[in-house]
């Protein structure tokens, strides 16, 4: 597998799904309150997002051990199946 981080589009459906599944202000899901992406300027890229309810919460980066990861994949995967303790 190969590193793919996620372009604009492919975040923009991460914050649709969210909203419509996880959402805070809908007292739903994992409830997320806060996500925070980072993009690479250089290839216009996002290779890392934090999701939060309050406090740190969950980090996606496509580092290290995790460098081969499908960024977008794993986000939605967790939502659906992993815990904040994760």
């Amino acid at each position: 597998m190969n590193r793919k981080e996620m372009n604009i589009e492919d975040f923009r459906e991460i914050l649709n799904y969210i909203e419509k599944n996880h959402s805070f202000r809908k007292s739903q899901g994992k409830m997320v309150k806060y996500v925070s992406p980072t993009l690479d300027m250089r290839i216009g890229k996002i290779f890392h997002v934090n999701l939060r309810r309050s406090g740190e919460g969950k980090d996606f980066s496509l580092t290290n051990e995790n460098k081969d990861k499908d960024l977008k994949s794993w986000i939605l995967n967790w939502l659906d199946e992993g815990t904040w303790e994760d």
